[in-house]
């Protein structure tokens, strides 16, 4: 059984995991919430993403798989240069350092 791959549907989930949480992060003051909406949510919107973008490229051109998925491959690596500082802007944007305090054995934000 061969199974599709709806694309649009697929980039529409990405696109609606990855952005509100991103966006959620740079306003949730609690550290375990922050973790869960950037680390987790973020990366598997973003996931959904990489996925789909391998994928169309492939079917697009499928005599030249290994170019097509090195210039997707490349273009995710360039992304994440702008992205870090776009990151960086929505989730400090005053650059301040973390308060974490460290007890004996123990560390607390």
């Amino acid at each position: 059984m061969r199974m599709e791959v709806h694309a649009k549907k697929i980039i529409l989930l990405g696109f609606l995991t990855f952005l509100p949480s991103l966006l959620l992060s740079s306003l949730i003051p609690d550290f375990y919430s922050f973790i869960f909406l950037f680390g987790f949510m973020t990366n598997f919107g973003f996931g959904l993403f990489y996925s789909i973008m391998v994928y169309v490229a492939v079917k697009c051109y499928p005599e030249k798989q290994g170019m097509v998925t090195g210039l997707v491959m490349f273009t995710v690596g360039a992304g994440s240069v702008f992205f870090t500082v776009l990151s960086t802007y929505l989730i400090n944007p005053q650059d301040k350092s973390p308060n974490i305090v460290h007890y004996e054995g123990s560390i607390r934000y």
